[in-house]
């Protein structure tokens, strides 16, 4: 997952990134876009089918597959956003979203799922971590960041500070 305590910090190009790298090393990649900007979703370029979207699976939608767009990168789909997202409710179910997606892709061909949060207020950014086997967050090496960093995300952390 790539997560932030705030909007704007590179969260998205982050996980593009990623995406890209482990495709390069031969990966089978899903993108999955959890913030309401669908930053994600026009980084990869993709023709959304508005009916395809992961506000359809916060709907119940029981199936994931329906909701992959391939994209112009070979072995890299997407789960796209929809600007709707961001009106999820704040409820217990949604804290179990993405690790019931995550689940449900068990046995499929991708071997890595990127999750792209909103900020992590957001109950989807806050599910996303939940379900994430690890979590990556760009930081400005400064020390308010990391603090608010540290107490927000509550979890063993790695921090890599890019010094300039």
């Amino acid at each position: 997952a790539s997560a932030s305590y705030k909007g704007g910090p590179g969260k998205s190009f982050l996980a593009t990134t990623m995406a890209g790298l482990l495709q390069e090393k031969g990966h089978h990649v899903l993108v999955v876009d959890l913030d309401g900007q669908c930053a994600q979703t026009q980084n990869l370029n993709v023709d959304v089918d508005p009916e395809r979207t992961m506000e359809h699976w916060l709907d119940g939608l029981g199936d994931p597959d329906p909701l992959l767009h391939p994209t112009a990168t070979p072995h890299i789909a997407l789960i796209p956003a929809h600007p709707d997202i961001v009106n999820v409710a704040h409820n217990q179910a949604t804290y179990t979203q993405v690790s019931r997606l995550v689940g449900a892709l068990e046995g499929s061909i991708y071997r890595f799922v990127v999750l792209d949060t909103a900020p992590a207020s957001h109950p989807l950014a806050m599910s996303a971590l939940l379900a994430a086997d690890w979590f990556l967050t760009p930081l400005r090496p400064a020390v308010k960041e990391v603090v608010n960093s540290l107490k927000l995300f509550d979890r063993d952390v790695l921090l890599i500070l890019y010094m300039q």
